[in-house]
């Protein structure tokens, strides 16, 4: 694994990648475990108004109306994974939130990528 200046990780795609390889990675998850709801999912959306979200403290929003997760990607980068693991986590039929990061924890651990890993466990 790489790290920049800070000594935080540097994941080898952008955030269009992350969002890709969260939906895998929770594809992934959900076969092994049968109380996750299947069916066709969109992968999670970077939010258009990310800034404001930040203002307000929102890292992900779950519409139910258009079952889209979305993403503010103005959070720091390594929490992204861990963030489009939860919301993948309410499209698949877990309201609560502790449920939800607990999910989003689970999938990201056994993702095998390190990246997602390190996100994982630095929420937790």
């Amino acid at each position: 694994m790489v790290f920049d200046a800070d000594n935080l990780p540097v994941y080898h795609g952008d955030i269009k990648e992350i969002l890709k390889n969260s939906s895998l990675y929770f594809d992934d998850f959900a076969e092994n475990h049968s109380f996750l709801t299947t069916g066709r999912y969109s992968r999670p959306k970077p939010m258009v108004y990310s800034e404001i979200m930040s203002h307000l403290n929102y890292t992900g929003i779950y519409n139910p109306f258009t079952a889209e997760a979305n993403l503010n990607v103005r959070t720091p980068r390594h929490n992204i994974p861990f963030i489009a693991m939860h919301e993948i986590s309410h499209q698949r039929g877990i309201a609560g939130e502790r449920e939800a990061n607990f999910i989003a924890f689970l999938a990201s651990v056994e993702s095998g990528d390190y990246y997602f890993k390190y996100s994982g466990y630095v929420s937790a």
